[in-house]
């Protein structure tokens, strides 16, 4: 078996930084995919494996 590939430790989020962007998820995300990622119309996001990649979500949110 091979070894499983990590994702880099994330920097730390200032508070400002967090809360900008949950404002922008609670007026553009929330309605699709839920209050806590959980799904609803939109995919699930909670242990979405795919939003590792900063590439694939990035073109998920400017082209749908």
């Amino acid at each position: 078996m091979g070894a499983e590939a990590q994702a880099p430790a994330a920097e730390p989020v200032s508070a400002e930084l967090l809360s900008q962007g949950e404002a922008l998820f609670a007026g553009n995300c929330k309605s699709c995919h839920g209050s806590t990622g959980g799904g609803f119309v939109g995919p699930k996001l909670v242990g979405n494996q795919r939003l590792a990649n900063a590439e694939f979500v990035l073109r998920q949110i400017t082209k749908g």
